[in-house]
């Protein structure tokens, strides 16, 4: 009998701390439910730029940190267009081409026990040039 009172209680405690939807609370005490119409709780959303990275860093001037944002936004703008276009600029490169190659950086990857990443990079960085 205390197993299933415990099984119950601790059901009850998930449904009441599950994530979901807005609950809306009513007042426990009966004289309140004429006052009091239901609460809507909604999660508190923090903004995308609350924290700032460079805080710590403005005191000192070496740190470049007003140029920051700039310098990021820069990267990104450059990173963008950059993308690997497969064989879509190679003169020289081929489809059969590309496969023995690929296909031979695997065989060099797994004879040295290299991460996968570096194969990924690899087929990337053949795939840009």
């Amino acid at each position: 009998m205390l197993e299933t009172q415990k099984v119950a209680r601790r059901e009850e405690v998930i449904r009441r701390t599950s994530i979901g939807t807005p609950k809306k609370l009513t007042p426990a005490t009966p004289g309140l439910s004429s006052q009091i119409s239901t609460v809507v709780i909604e999660p508190i959303l923090e903004a995308d730029n609350e924290y700032d990275i460079d805080s710590e860093d403005k005191g000192i001037e070496r740190s470049c940190w007003q140029y920051a944002a700039e310098i990021h936004k820069y990267y990104l703008d450059i990173e963008v267009p950059h993308h690997p276009l497969p064989l879509v600029a190679h003169v020289d490169v081929n489809t059969k081409m590309r496969s023995i190659l690929v296909d031979w950086l695997v065989d060099v990857h797994y004879k040295y026990n290299l991460l996968e990443q570096t194969l990924h990079i690899a087929v990337n960085l053949i795939d840009r040039h």
